[in-house]
């Protein structure tokens, strides 16, 4: 089962009770489920946010009235909620740190209609960091930022991204990964690439860091440098 919410909703999670009335919960949009007897399940949307190029800071983040900036987003979104991002290349400020089932979806990640994220923060964690199950990012670039790109901890899901640029110049070590990191999260079908670890004391590659049970498949990397 595929949940598909419309352009005012962003899928939360299933609710699936078995034949025990016992509840399990999946954040993933597609439901798979191994049947041993009946069962119920019940999808649940939250609400969507936009940000588009022509958006305002007077706009109230539906589709007819978006935001024009992430913080804006954020500053109002809720556990659950799905924050848009139409076409266009979009400047990120502050580092983000998106947990409670948040997630941000972009327009694609090729072509005119691609959604590129410009991450400006120099925080020394990273721009993107993605915390407990539910929260994620998709369908967009994230390129040029002068801190780690993206990480992942438990439970959170980068899919479908395009990873590049990233030019970190760290003063300390335990910096390895420039692009990203899988620090007990998932990191799928994405492209790193292109990216350099310029850190001054302990330099251990430019693409991806796993650590504490994280997972990194069907990613193209290619391209990343000390």
């Amino acid at each position: 089962l595929t949940a598909t919410p419309d352009a005012a909703h962003g899928f939360y999670k299933w609710i699936v009770t078995d034949a025990d009335q016992v509840e399990h919960v999946s954040y993933e949009p597609t439901l798979r489920w191994q049947l041993d007897g009946p069962i119920t399940c019940t999808p649940v949307y939250s609400s969507s946010r936009w940000v588009t190029k022509n958006g305002s800071a007077e706009g109230s983040g539906t589709a007819e009235s978006p935001f024009a900036t992430l913080a804006q987003a954020l500053a109002v979104a809720q556990p659950g909620d799905t924050i848009r991002f139409g076409a266009g290349t979009f400047e990120v400020a502050d580092d983000v740190a998106l947990s409670d089932a948040k997630r941000i979806v972009g327009n694609g990640c090729t072509g005119a209609d691609a959604t590129i994220l410009l991450p400006l923060t120099t925080a020394t964690t990273g721009a993107f960091v993605l915390s407990g199950d539910g929260a994620g990012m998709s369908d967009l670039v994230v390129s040029g930022a002068k801190v780690r790109s993206v990480i992942a901890n438990a439970g959170a899901v980068v899919r479908n991204c395009v990873i590049r640029n990233s030019d970190p110049n760290w003063s300390g070590s335990g910096r390895e990964g420039a692009a990203a990191s899988a620090s007990g999260g998932t990191i799928v079908d994405c492209v790193i690439t292109n990216n350099r670890n310029t850190t001054t004391v302990i330099r251990y590659g430019g693409g991806v860091r796993i650590s504490n049970g994280g997972l990194v498949d069907r990613c193209v990397i290619a391209d990343n440098d000390n």
